[in-house]
C-alpha cells in the first residue's frame, strides 16, 4: 500500500469510527470499492443498510445484477427492497414466503423493509411482521377508543368531587360500589369486544346480515347476563358491601348506590355492544364522540345543574352516572340504525390478508 493509499485508508477508518459512534447507518450500492468501507464499518461496529434500487437498464445482464444484490444482502443488517426486487431475489411471488426465504438465507438481516407502491409497506423485525396499511387501520380504530376511556376516566375525577361533599362514609360507600361495578360490567365489556371482532370478520366477507344478527344476539346475551348479576347484587347488596367495609354507615351508602344503579346497567349493554359493532365496521370516531358527549359533557352539565339548582342530595347526584348511560344509549341506537354497515369494512379485501406461516 503506497503512502497516498495508506493516508486515504486512515481517513476512511477515522470517518467510519465517527459514524459508528454516532450510530449512523452506512448505505452503499455494492461492488468491489465498497468492500473497504464495509470492513471499516464492521470494525467500528456500525450498522450497514442496503437498498439495491435495481435498474435493469444499467446492467449488462440481470444475472450480474442479482449477484451484486445478493452480495449486498449478505453484508447488511438493514435491508430495504421493493416487492418486485424481493421476488427477483427469491423467485417467490408471495411476499411472506419471499421474506422468509431471504431472511433464512441471510440471518444477519435484523430489519427487512419491503415497499409495495400504493399498497404501503411491510416491515419484518426478527419474528415480527408489521404491515403499514393494517397498522394504520388498527390505530384508526384503537386510538379513539383509548382516548375515550382516558378522557372518561379523567372526567370521573370531577364526579368524585361531588360525592366527596357528603363526607368520608359516603366516599367509602362509593368506592366500594365502584369495585363491585367493575365486576358487574365486565361481561358486558367482553361481549362488546366480541361484537367488534365478529362484525369485522363478517363484514370483511360481505355477510352484513350475519354481522347485524350477531350484534343483536350479543346485546340480548349481555342483557340476560347483566340482569342475573344485577339481581344477585341487589339481593346481596349489604353483604357484598360489608365484605369490603363493614362500618354500618358505609354499608348503608354502598347498598343505596348498588340497588339504585343495578337496574340501569341495561343501558351499558347498548353502549358497549352497539359501539363495539360500529368499531368492528371501522366506524370508530362517532361512537367515541357520542360517549364523550354523554359521559363527559352531559354528565358535567347534569351534575352542575342538579347540585346548584335542583337537589344537592346524594342519590340525585349519584344518578348522574346512569343518566349519562341513558343519553349515550339513545344516541348510539339512533346512529347505528342510520348507518349503512354494508358499505363499511375494516379490511377491503379478505384475500389480501397475509398468509399464516
Amino acid at each position: 500500500m503506497n503512502e497516498f493509499a495508506e493516508e486515504k485508508y486512515m481517513r476512511l477508518k477515522e470517518q467510519m469510527a465517527v459514524y459508528a459512534r454516532q450510530k449512523i447507518l452506512i448505505a452503499f450500492s455494492g461492488g468491489v470499492d465498497s468492500s473497504l468501507l464495509l470492513a471499516l464499518a464492521a470494525e467500528g461496529g456500525a450498522v450497514v443498510s442496503f437498498d439495491p434500487n435495481l435498474r435493469a437498464s444499467l446492467w449488462r445482464t440481470l444475472d450480474a445484477a442479482k449477484e451484486q444484490m445478493l452480495w449486498g444482502c449478505s453484508v447488511c443488517q438493514v435491508l430495504k427492497v421493493a416487492e418486485e426486487e424481493l421476488s427477483f431475489l427469491t423467485m417467490e411471488e408471495d411476499l411472506d414466503k419471499g421474506a422468509r426465504a431471504l431472511r433464512e438465507r441471510f440471518p444477519q438481516i435484523a430489519l427487512l423493509l419491503v415497499t409495495r407502491g400504493k399498497d404501503g409497506s411491510v416491515a419484518f423485525w426478527k419474528d415480527l411482521r408489521v404491515d403499514r396499511r393494517i397498522l394504520r387501520q388498527i390505530i384508526r380504530i384503537g386510538v379513539p377508543s383509548a382516548l375515550q376511556m382516558a378522557i372518561t376516566s379523567f372526567s370521573n375525577v370531577f364526579v368524585q368531587s361531588y360525592i366527596n361533599f357528603f363526607g368520608l362514609d359516603c366516599m367509602s360507600g362509593w368506592t366500594t360500589y365502584s369495585k363491585l361495578d367493575q365486576f358487574i360490567i365486565l361481561p358486558v365489556q367482553s361481549l362488546g369486544l366480541a361484537a367488534t371482532t365478529f362484525v369485522g370478520q363478517n363484514l370483511g366477507t360481505d355477510q352484513v346480515e350475519r354481522a347485524k344478527k350477531g350484534t343483536r344476539d350479543a346485546f340480548f346475551l349481555s342483557v340476560g347476563i347483566t340482569v342475573v348479576i344485577s339481581a344477585a347484587a341487589i339481593a346481596l347488596a349489604p353483604w357484598l358491601v360489608a365484605f369490603f367495609n363493614d362500618k354500618p354507615e358505609v354499608v348503608a351508602y354502598g347498598t343505596l348506590f348498588l340497588r339504585n344503579m343495578c337496574p340501569c346497567y341495561v343501558f351499558i349493554c347498548v353502549n358497549q355492544v352497539y359501539s363495539g359493532s360500529l368499531r368492528g365496521a371501522g366506524i370508530s370516531q362517532p361512537p367515541t364522540y357520542i360517549m364523550l358527549a354523554s359521559f363527559v359533557v352531559f354528565r358535567q352539565i347534569y351534575l352542575y345543574i342538579m347540585a346548584n339548582y335542583i337537589s344537592n342530595t346524594i342519590l340525585p347526584i349519584a344518578m348522574g352516572y346512569p343518566a349519562g348511560w341513558l343519553v349515550c344509549s339513545i344516541l348510539t341506537l339512533i346512529y347505528y340504525n342510520h348507518v349503512d354497515l354494508a358499505g363499511k369494512r375494516v379490511v377491503d379485501d379478505p384475500t389480501s390478508m397475509p398468509e399464516k406461516s
